[in-house]
């Protein structure tokens, strides 16, 4: 079969973007499990007013922001080894303090690699509103 200059042309435009596509899926798929541990959550279900953001705290005291998405799992966050207890509250807090009592939060065992948590409301927590489950 013999392709004429325009034909020969989409076909290398064509070839070109699998290539490219290719690229960029494996790209993808190695920066996202590229974490020794990493979560995901989401906040499916939440009212107008329910907060956005989460601040993450893990037994060392380190924090992180993290987004609580509405429609679709957040991107992943890095959580430590060994088996560890997640907190959230609504706000980062200042070096001296402590985290509230009544800060929800989240066992997840050594054996866990990928965690995926999903926040529910629970208008009972006066810290911070949310229930947490994996």
């Amino acid at each position: 079969m013999k392709f004429n200059s325009r034909e020969y042309h989409i076909l290398n435009l064509r070839t070109l973007f699998l290539k490219a596509a290719l690229l960029s899926a494996v790209l993808l798929t190695t920066s996202s499990v590229s974490a020794e541990r990493v979560a995901r959550i989401m906040y499916y279900g939440a009212s107008k007013a329910a907060p956005k953001t989460a601040f993450v705290y893990d037994q060392t005291g380190a924090s992180q922001p993290v987004k609580l998405g509405r429609y679709h799992f957040s991107d992943s966050f890095e959580i430590p080894s060994g088996d560890i207890v997640l907190k959230f509250v609504s706000k980062q807090l200042p070096d001296d303090q402590l985290l509230p009592k009544g800060a929800p939060g989240l066992k997840i065992p050594k054996e866990w690699k990928k965690v995926l948590i999903m926040v529910s409301e629970d208008l009972e927590n006066a810290v911070f509103p949310i229930t947490l489950n994996a």
